[in-house]
């Protein structure tokens, strides 16, 4: 994954880090079967594909950081032809993340999967 930082040493950069850190640790309970999505279902979420092609994306996972509306949940979304996620800037509670990124996994159907 590539991932697209604000300039360093800003408070910016310091929530996007907090929110990287959310997504590792994410990942790594996906990995480790602890959360309700699996590996799998994340990069289907990103993707848009169940399984890596034989030959590899063309490109890298781009994470795009956005920032939330103060009192709402500003939900991953993701860009299937670039490979682009977006993710809100400012978590830092893994957990909460967790469930934020659940919740729109869960519920991004996508590609008219209903």
């Amino acid at each position: 994954m590539t991932v697209e930082y604000s300039e360093a040493g800003s408070n910016i950069r310091s929530q996007e880090e907090d929110t990287v850190y959310c997504l590792e640790v994410f990942l790594q309970e996906s990995e480790d079967k602890k959360t309700k999505t699996s590996l799998g279902d994340f990069l289907t979420f990103v993707t848009g594909a169940d399984s890596i092609p034989p030959l590899g994306f063309s490109n890298q996972i781009h994470i795009i950081f956005f920032s939330k509306e103060r009192k709402m949940r500003g939900y991953p979304t993701a860009s299937t032809c670039g490979l682009d996620l977006h993710l809100p800037r400012g978590y830092d509670d893994p957990l909460e993340f967790t469930t934020l990124m659940e919740e729109a996994i869960i519920n991004g159907k996508g590609f008219g999967k209903l």
